[in-house]
């Protein structure tokens, strides 16, 4: 038996905004730029939004919003506690009940259909990406799940499985995947009611060995990324500034970066909230960049000997606040 007939309704996060094209990483949204000056990109200011807003869908509606355009998520997000709202990332993972599988190497229709029917698996939606051609054609194929997974391990066993299992893109499956809409016409195939046991996508997972596959993604800054920044690049902010101004700079990241060195716990809070907070307070600074902010907290880590014994990746949780900073600029102090 292919698929079950069940109640086919699902959480996702969906984003409002309708979209004639594929989101663009180099032309700028809507006259937005960063602390630096540097355009905002479509799809990072799209992709800093998404995860906020979520909403109830069956396979039609969802099909709906594809051809609108509309940007979304199979994956449900926590509040961040620093944000004060959702946000799309996988160490806020809540919940999904749908998995998508894209199929960029121009597989035809009927070949990407008749490959899950041997496995067991019936679509949902089968659509058209915003660049899929006649010539090379590009799909994303949907199925929506028994029940909703909570568990962000098995979630990614699932998503992983899924698209080994069906030759997709094995590139597509962090549980912070953002996907495009697409295009009115984009729909090939629409099944409103099925719903895909999970327990079927287990032993496909299994069949695969997809836990050897598995991965997770953290914020890797680049030398020459505008946003992360150089030590040139720090020098040249220092140079503008006027002498006293740059003095009154120093004094204030000099005076959060001693907090990091001489925390010791004593006043309830945890280490990791001790270098979140300080690293962001930092690096929303219009007056830094993000690897010299990065090297400055992580040497004052390494001098404090409270963080000796620390189990967490004081470089991963360093870089996922700078990384979180760079849409939450504070004015220039």
């Amino acid at each position: 038996m292919v698929g079950k007939h069940l109640d086919s309704v699902a959480t996702i996060s969906l984003d409002y905004e309708h979209w004639d094209h594929k989101p663009s990483t180099t032309l700028q949204y809507k006259g937005q730029c960063d602390k630096y000056g540097n355009p905002k990109t479509e799809v990072r200011v799209l992709g800093s939004r998404l995860g906020t807003e979520t909403a109830e869908v069956t396979p039609k509606r969802l099909a709906k919003a594809i051809v609108q355009g509309r940007t979304w998520s199979p994956f449900v997000f926590d509040v961040c506690p620093d944000w004060k709202r959702r946000r799309r990332v996988e160490g806020l993972f809540h919940s999904c009940q749908v998995l998508g599988v894209d199929y960029d190497d121009g597989d035809s229709m009927e070949e990407i259909i008749t490959q899950a029917s041997q496995l067991g698996i019936k679509f949902n939606i089968l659509h058209h990406s915003f660049s899929s051609t006649p010539e090379h054609p590009k799909f994303r194929g949907i199925i929506f799940l028994s029940e909703e997974i909570t568990d962000i391990k098995k979630a990614k066993l699932l998503a992983t499985g899924l698209a080994h299992a069906l030759g997709g893109d094995t590139s597509c499956v962090d549980t912070a995947r953002m996907y495009f809409g697409s295009t009115p016409d984009s729909i090939v195939y629409l099944d409103n009611d099925i719903v895909t046991e999970v327990d079927k996508l287990k032993k496909i997972a299994d069949s695969v060995e997809a836990v050897k596959h598995v991965t997770s993604y953290t914020p890797v800054p680049k030398d020459h990324d505008p946003d992360w920044g150089t030590i040139e690049d720090q020098r040249k902010i220092w140079n503008k500034l006027t002498p006293g101004k740059r003095s009154f700079v120093k004094r204030k990241i000099l005076g959060i970066l001693r907090e990091i060195e001489q925390f010791d716990g004593s006043n309830g809070g945890s280490r990791y909230e001790c270098v979140w907070k300080r690293t962001s307070r930092i690096a929303r600074m219009p007056e830094t960049v993000g690897n010299v902010v990065r090297e400055w907290v992580l040497e004052r880590i390494g001098n404090n000997p409270y963080f000796d014994d620390w189990d967490k990746d004081a470089d991963s949780i360093v870089r996922n606040a700078i990384a979180w900073s760079f849409d939450h600029a504070e004015p220039p102090v």
